[in-house]
């Protein structure tokens, strides 16, 4: 996580460095992948980072894992919360932004996910 009192500068060379680009830049107070980027370069990186603590005060960056990608709604309130169905998202374009692609069909919905049922490795840290 990166914030203002940080030294974006050199937050940006040690990302590159330890994760390698792309990587995954976004906000820490959004959902549905409002201002997600996938920056390629390290100029899009220091710039979609200066862009994110400008406005919320602190940004997460994750390295990139490239895959489906997949979301559950979770509704509910303490001891009644449901998992919905497990929906796919294929975007038309590279990073899914939702704020108007689901909505202007830019974004394919795949209900249910096409999950093949199979057992899956533990991994360490993980239940």
């Amino acid at each position: 996580m990166i914030g203002r009192e940080d030294d974006q500068g050199g937050a940006v060379e040690a990302i590159c460095r330890e994760l390698g680009l792309p990587v995954v830049v976004k906000p820490i107070a959004e959902g549905s992948s409002f201002g997600v980027s996938l920056p390629k370069r390290e100029a899009e990186l220091a710039r979609d980072l200066a862009a994110l603590v400008a406005q919320y005060g602190k940004a997460l960056v994750e390295a990139y894992i490239a895959g489906t990608e997949l979301t559950v709604g979770v509704v509910g309130v303490g001891e009644r919360l449901q998992a919905l169905p497990v929906l796919e998202l294929v975007p038309h374009n590279e990073v899914l932004r939702l704020r108007g692609q689901v909505y202007q069909g830019l974004t394919d919905l795949i209900a249910p996910a096409g999950l093949a049922r199979r057992p899956r490795p533990r991994r360490s840290g993980w239940p």
